[in-house]
C-alpha cells in the first residue's frame, strides 16, 4: 500500500508553526459540548505514542453551569 502525499500551502504552515501561540488565560463563558467534541476529534489525531506523554483530558461541568 502506497502512502498518500500530503501538502500544505505556505500560509497554513506559517499559521501553524510561526504565528500560533499558547493559550495563557480563560474566558468567563461556557463552551458547548458539541464544540468540546470537535476540539477532541482534532486533538486526538496528534502524536502521543512515541513521546510517551499520552493525552489526558477531563471535561468538568457544574450542575448549574457555573464555576
Amino acid at each position: 500500500m502506497q502512502a498518500k502525499s500530503l501538502s500544505v500551502d505556505q500560509a497554513t504552515l506559517e499559521l501553524l508553526l510561526t504565528e500560533a501561540s499558547t493559550q495563557y488565560g480563560w474566558q468567563d463563558k461556557s463552551v458547548a459540548p458539541s464544540e468540546l467534541e470537535k476540539i477532541y476529534d482534532i486533538a486526538k489525531m496528534g502524536p502521543t505514542s512515541l513521546n510517551q506523554q499520552p493525552m489526558r483530558i477531563v471535561f468538568l461541568v457544574s450542575k448549574n453551569g457555573e464555576r
